[in-house]
């Protein structure tokens, strides 16, 4: 859970306290999540200013510490940990990168060091290319609505793209999970348009639960 109420901080303070003693603190913390396709939705960078689910935790650390004072469980610079049970190669690397200049630049994180782990590591070779998967890629380029796009805009643009054919920051994966479909991989699995201005209609393969728009 993202949101965590001064009552929750305050038992966790207490329990940790009479386990281990009036000084004790957690040392770590442990971050997982189910999917990750991009990385962007974890961490990214737009226009010098971080933003992310690791942005907006960080700043819940910082507020609750700042009015919590002693009552506060978690000891300054600790240690993050960053799990998530399934992982393209793609936001492996991006979440590598992203991490390390987070470390470097970042002046007010309240971590002090971190580790990345992934149960499943997707190969590079999942992503659908234009050599191997040409005819699945030419329709997803026949296939598509444009308004599955302005519908997204400000993300998409925040990923860099101009198109949502191939999913969210172009991810191209041909991936559906038992509990929801990514919006990374291609659009003919999970997009859903009425077709305005003789666009076509859009119908998922695999329906899509979207939290985005």
């Amino acid at each position: 859970m993202m949101n965590i109420d001064d009552a929750k901080w305050r038992d966790l303070a207490k329990d940790l306290r009479k386990a281990q003693g009036d000084d004790a603190k957690f040392e770590r913390i442990f971050l997982i999540d189910d999917f990750t396709a991009s990385g962007t939705t974890f961490i990214r960078n737009v226009d010098g200013e971080w933003k992310g689910k690791l942005e907006r935790f960080n700043r819940l650390i910082l507020s609750a510490r700042d009015h919590l004072l002693e009552y506060f469980p978690i000891i300054e610079n600790y240690n993050l940990n960053i799990h998530h049970y399934i992982s393209s190669d793609q936001a492996r690397v991006n979440l590598d990168e992203r991490l390390s200049d987070a470390f470097a630049s970042w002046d007010d994180k309240s971590f002090g060091s971190y580790t990345i782990t992934e149960s499943l590591r997707l190969p590079a070779s999942v992503k659908l290319s234009q050599a191997q998967d040409g005819p699945i890629l030419g329709l997803c380029d026949t296939y598509y609505d444009h308004a599955l796009y302005l519908r997204l805009e400000k993300h998409c643009k925040e990923a860099k793209q101009d198109t949502m054919k191939f999913g969210y920051a172009d991810c191209a994966l041909p991936v559906v999970l038992d509990h929801n479909t990514p919006n990374n991989s291609i659009s003919l699995l999970w997009a859903e348009t009425v077709g305005e201005k003789g666009a076509h209609v859009m119908r998922p393969l695999f329906f899509r639960r979207d939290r985005h728009g």
